[in-house]
Parts: structure tokens; C-alpha cells; sequence
């Protein structure tokens, strides 16, 4: 029986080996295939004209804008997720007490979570009216501050998305412009001979559409991120919009069982 469960091990321990190895060889792939795509675009960038070399170095400030965005806010949106299932669960059972201050307490352990920060403003507003207001005056200073923070919180997980629109919109713009300049560039060589002509004239436009190949490449992934991170944004508003529901129908209960 030992000799069986030492085989087993030893038999998952070479299964993981494996798969750490296969992990290490594709991303030593990666980054060979990396290392040869940029180098063969530098080789192509010595040899453009100032005006396309202008455009590449503006197209590449926009990728590397935009790429930081995008691992920047996909953390974020990451993290607020996580910290959001986590501050459910607490405070549902510090209300289920009908303890709030020990639910604002947990709300200030989840500061990435949007759900906590706007819970957090209800309760406190709630919590500052219930003496001197009437029951229905409480719960719409309730309403009003979940509103509130729910629009200052959306503001928040929206920053640097329309950084990553405008980069969708205008790199191939950009690009275009770009190809603009190879175009006019390439019909420099025609007051020689024929073959010289068609040459140069070819050559051209091979630089000339670089720029927009390049624009491309940096528009898709802005685009698809724009559009992965909005819908993670859209989510995000239902489940505060959620909360917000059920937390105005507890303190409504709340307030009727305290007469």
C-alpha cells in the first residue's frame, strides 16, 4: 500500500514537472518570438523617413499608454471583484445581528470594493439621521447617499477607460496620416527612368502602409480591452445598484421593528 502511494506521487510530481516545463518552453518561445518581431520592426524603422519614423514613435507612445491602462485597470477591476464577494459575505451576518456599526467596521477592511464603499455611506448616513428625522425622511437620506457614492465609485472604476477609447479611435488615424506621408514620399524617384521609377515608387508604399499595419496593432487590443473593461463596468453598477436595493429594504425593516 506505501509502495502504491509513493508510485502515485511520484507519478503526479513527474505530471507537474512536465507541465512546469512545457510552461518554461512556451513562454521562452514568447519572448524569442517577441524579441524577433521587435527586431525585425527596428531594422524597418532605421530605414523610414523622419516624417514615418515621427508617426511610429507616436503610434508606440500610445501601445505602451495604452497597455498600461489596461494591466492597471484589469488589477483593479480583479481586486474590487475579489474584495467584493469577500465584504458580502462579512457583513451579511453583522446585519443579520442588527449590528451596524460592526458592518461599517467590515466595510473599512474592503477598501477596493465598491459594494463596501457605497454600503459604508448608507449606513453611516442612516445611522447619523435616524435620531432626529422620521422614518421615511431616514430612509431617502439613506437612498440619496447610496446614489451619491455609487456615482462618485463608478467615476473611480471608469478612470483611464476613455484614455484606451481615444487610443481606439485615433491610432488608425494616426496610422493613415502615416501612410499619407509613404505615399508622397514614394513618387520622389519618377523623374529618372522607368525602372527606377516603378522601384522607388514600390518601395515607398511598402513604408507607407507600416504606419497603419502598426495602427492596427495598437487599436485591436485597445478596442477589445475598451470593451472587456466596460462590460466588467456595467457588472459592477448592477451589483452596487443590487446592494443598494437590499440594503434600503433591510433598514426599512429595521426601522419598523425598532417601534
Amino acid at each position: 500500500m506505501i509502495s502504491l502511494l509513493s508510485q502515485d506521487r511520484e507519478g503526479s510530481w513527474d505530471q507537474s514537472g512536465i507541465v512546469r516545463s512545457i510552461g518554461r518552453l512556451a513562454k521562452g518561445l514568447l519572448i524569442l518570438i517577441l524579441f524577433m518581431y521587435a527586431w525585425w520592426w527596428t531594422e524597418r524603422f532605421i530605414t523610414l523617413t523622419r516624417y514615418i519614423q515621427a508617426v511610429f514613435v507616436l503610434l508606440l507612445l500610445m501601445a505602451v499608454g495604452s497597455i498600461g491602462v489596461m494591466i492597471e485597470r484589469c488589477l483593479r477591476y480583479r481586486v474590487a471583484h475579489h474584495q467584493s464577494r469577500g465584504f458580502v459575505q462579512q457583513v451579511a451576518e453583522a446585519l443579520r445581528d442588527r449590528n451596524l456599526d460592526e458592518a461599517i467596521a467590515t466595510a473599512g477592511h474592503y477598501k477596493k470594493s465598491p459594494i463596501a464603499k457605497v454600503v459604508a455611506a448608507g449606513l453611516a448616513s442612516f445611522q447619523a439621521a435616524m435620531p432626529f428625522l422620521s422614518d421615511a425622511e431616514v430612509i431617502g437620506t439613506a437612498k440619496r447617499a447610496l446614489r451619491r457614492l455609487a456615482t462618485v465609485v463608478r467615476g473611480e472604476m471608469k478612470r483611464g477607460l476613455n484614455i484606451l477609447a481615444s487610443v481606439s479611435s485615433t491610432a488608425p488615424l494616426v496610422g493613415a496620416f502615416g501612410t499619407m506621408f509613404g505615399i508622397m514620399d514614394s513618387f520622389k524617384g519618377c523623374g529618372a527612368d522607368k525602372a527606377t521609377c516603378m522601384a522607388a515608387t514600390f518601395q515607398g508604399l511598402s513604408e507607407g502602409l507600416l504606419p497603419t499595419a502598426l495602427g492596427l496593432l495598437v487599436v485591436l487590443p485597445a478596442l477589445w480591452c475598451h470593451k472587456y473593461l466596460m462590460s466588467e463596468l456595467e457588472a459592477s453598477d448592477l451589483e452596487m445598484e443590487n446592494e443598494s436595493l437590499k440594503l434600503v429594504n433591510y433598514l426599512t425593516v429595521y426601522l419598523e421593528r425598532r417601534k
